[in-house]
């Protein structure tokens, strides 16, 4: 039976996806568009799989299905305190500690979001994990589109990077199928982007308003600090955008005003402290079972001083690790190995470096947003699994720009092949 269920969505929604005019505008053919569309659905699968079999005690989106499992029982017994359940707090969480990851109902409200969500696709995929998971991909299919859209209109010239890049990165394309909050925070933040990026270049609309309202939301409820990343970049590139300012000098004085406020609340409120929250954060990681990935991490003490001198742990385990060897599994093997493309990419970049005409504010929001949140996943992150999978859905926003900056012909030109035979 859930064979044929799954077949039949699959169908169903493949029918559907070069049908709608958000897709269909991309201009990418329905062929590729099909075939990419299976590609996510079969890293979905991939990720339910290897989750289940491989990992010790299975991993969150199997626990994420199962608590939807037992919502959904309560959803038909009892609708209303389905409905209200979520805005109650768990014994001993209370509402004040908001970016904390104990005792905390917002850490918890973002796990009851996703619990109810599948609860209520569970009418339909009666519970079956690769279904719900098929549902989740359909949503974030939405994300991948929304990428493409926004760096083909700033790299017209680079399609076939662009499509790699926003759909086919290994690690981006992995774990966003999963049936998880990175799925839904990349879609969140591929709406965010896009909604942004289109409103400063064209106009401003309601519709545009609501939904980079909401998606901002969204992404604040699923995963906080992902907005405290966003918001400075994004209040800089709105000030370039509208005032056409030099983007550099913008970008600069916004941090650096920012930073001032952030000092000055402090002072006010120590408990909004973002190098205590850090720390904490990255203590909560350490309550956690020691991973079979673990790595030496330096303790945060919540200091400056101290905060300063672990930077250099910090970007190198969230643009290094893991290394080639580090570990003997055949995952981060694999993952090692696309770090150190990346690494190698970016060197090839610096030297044969090409202008784009693609100077944009949004790529520095993209780059600074993504660059900011691989060092907080740096400072608090112990183990290679999850670091893997946390900076995992933000590659895009620096890959591409990466990618598309390197000049094709002077490479080439120095291997003595004709660039018309590519």
């Amino acid at each position: 039976m859930y064979y044929l269920l799954f077949f039949f969505y699959l169908l169903l929604a493949s029918f559907f996806i070069p049908r709608f005019t958000f897709i269909k505008n991309s201009h990418l053919t329905p062929k590729i568009l099909l075939s990419l569309f299976i590609i996510k659905i079969a890293a979905g699968l991939a990720y339910g799989y290897i989750s289940q079999h491989f990992y010790a005690n299975g991993s969150d989106a199997w626990a994420l299905n199962y608590y939807g499992n037992e919502e959904y029982s309560l959803m038909l017994s009892k609708p209303k305190e389905f409905l209200m359940s979520i805005f109650k707090p768990n014994e001993g969480e209370y509402f004040g500690n908001f970016f904390g990851s104990t005792a905390s109902f917002w850490n918890s409200l973002k796990n009851n979001i996703l619990i109810k969500i599948i609860a209520i696709l569970n009418i339909f995929s009666k519970g079956n994990y690769y279904i719900n998971s098929l549902f989740f991909n359909f949503f974030c299919f939405f994300g991948h589109i929304a990428l493409y859209r926004v760096f083909l209109d700033l790299y017209p010239k680079c399609k076939r990077i662009v499509l790699l890049g926003c759909f086919l990165l290994p690690s981006t394309l992995y774990f966003s199928s999963g049936l998880n909050k990175d799925c839904v925070v990349f879609a969140l933040l591929g709406a965010f982007s896009y909604y942004l990026y289109f409103s400063l270049k064209n106009h401003f609309t309601l519709k545009r308003i609501s939904i980079i309202f909401f998606t901002s939301i969204g992404i604040l409820l699923v995963r906080n600090y992902v907005i405290a990343a966003l918001l400075p970049a994004a209040i800089a590139l709105i000030i370039c955008s509208r005032y056409k300012t030099n983007i550099l000098k913008t970008y600069f004085s916004t941090y650096m005003l920012l930073g001032f406020l952030v000092f000055l609340i402090i002072l006010l409120q120590p408990v909004l402290n973002p190098i205590q929250i850090i720390s904490q954060k990255q203590q909560d990681f350490f309550k956690l079972p020691v991973a079979t990935s673990q790595m030496q991490t330096d303790t945060l003490t919540g200091g400056a001083l101290n905060f300063i001198l672990t930077a250099p742990m910090a970007i190198n385990h969230a643009f290094v690790r893991p290394y080639i060897g580090e570990f003997s599994s055949v995952f981060y093997s694999l993952a090692s190995a696309e770090v150190l493309f990346y690494l190698v990419l970016f060197l090839v970049m610096l030297i044969y470096y090409k202008s784009t005409g693609a100077y944009n504010p949004f790529v520095v929001f993209g780059i600074l947003s993504a660059v900011m949140l691989f060092i907080f996943i740096g400072y608090i992150v112990p183990n290679a699994g999850s670091l893997i999978r946390y900076r995992s859905i933000y590659l895009p926003l620096i890959i591409i720009p990466v990618w598309c900056s390197i000049d094709k012909i002077k490479i080439l030109n120095l291997l003595n092949i004709n660039s018309k035979n590519i």
